[in-house]
């Protein structure tokens, strides 16, 4: 179901779509109800007010207060007496692809007079709460309409993983918190077959300024890509100066008769 959206740009959030093919690799949207195989944590214990006695759990589905044809997943925050909320809603694992991964979600406050906040955790071993200690995204005062999110994951380092997402309800005495349509997506940069990636060796990497393809077959060209799909850098030798490349995380596409790879390597 689509809703109307607003595209944001926060913290280190990715708001750029790549023009490349797209494997949907996971997705839920609650549709048929709270998924079996999600992990829900009341972390706060905390009682909800009269108004908002529906949440017997920590997380529950309801209704779309804008489409009765749509099924969320919800959280409140409004306690009695007054308290923050601590309430854990947690993917299944989902496995990343080797590129250009992107996590993506809508949601929306309740009540624009009781905004909500929340954090958005990864785990890379598990679903125990102990195990979320890197942070994705924090949102203060989600907006009163649908809003879309997206994080870049490839960007921070997740590529080729099993991952579980944890939304964090952590609001102070607010109201109701709306999520759906969760949505893991890879990017396939490339769009060929990975025919022979032995016959290519990259190296140094990490590096700083040359790097150079060791292959005993005849390299055509190179291409130097970011976890966006974006070319960057090209050259018709085995060598690539990337001196001029910021640090961070990038992808040679090495193009021979016989065989083509994409290596992932960094700049420090």
């Amino acid at each position: 179901m689509l809703k109307s959206a607003v595209l944001v740009l926060l913290f280190c959030w990715c708001s750029t779509f790549a023009t490349n093919a797209q494997v949907i690799v996971y997705s839920e949207n609650f549709q048929t109800g709270m998924p079996a195989n999600f992990t829900i944590v009341d972390n706060d214990g905390n009682m909800p007010a009269f108004n908002v006695q529906e949440f017997t759990s920590a997380w529950i589905t309801t209704l779309d207060p804008e489409n009765a044809l749509d099924t969320i997943a919800a959280s409140t925050s409004f306690f009695s007496p007054q308290d923050t909320a601590n309430r854990w809603l947690i993917t299944p694992p989902i496995s990343t692809g080797a590129f250009g991964n992107y996590f993506s979600w809508e949601a929306k406050s309740h009540d624009a007079s009781y905004p909500d906040d929340y954090l958005v955790l990864i785990s890379t071993t598990n679903n125990q709460i102990e195990s979320f200690t890197d942070t994705i995204g924090f949102v203060i005062q989600e907006n009163f309409e649908w809003t879309y999110r997206e994080v870049d994951l490839s960007e921070q380092g997740y590529d080729n993983q099993t991952v579980y997402i944890a939304f964090v309800n952590v609001t102070y005495d607010g109201f109701k918190l709306y999520i759906d349509d969760l949505e893991m997506r890879s990017e396939d940069v490339t769009g060929f077959s990975d025919v022979n990636k032995a016959a290519f060796v990259l190296y140094p990497n990490p590096a700083n300024d040359i790097i150079t393809i060791s292959s005993d077959l005849d390299v055509e060209s190179i291409e130097i890509l970011t976890s966006a799909g974006q070319i960057v850098l090209s050259s018709n030798t085995k060598s690539v100066d990337v001196n001029s490349l910021t640090a961070g995380v990038y992808y040679a596409k090495v193009i021979s008769t016989d065989a083509t790879s994409v290596i992932k390597f960094i700049k420090k």
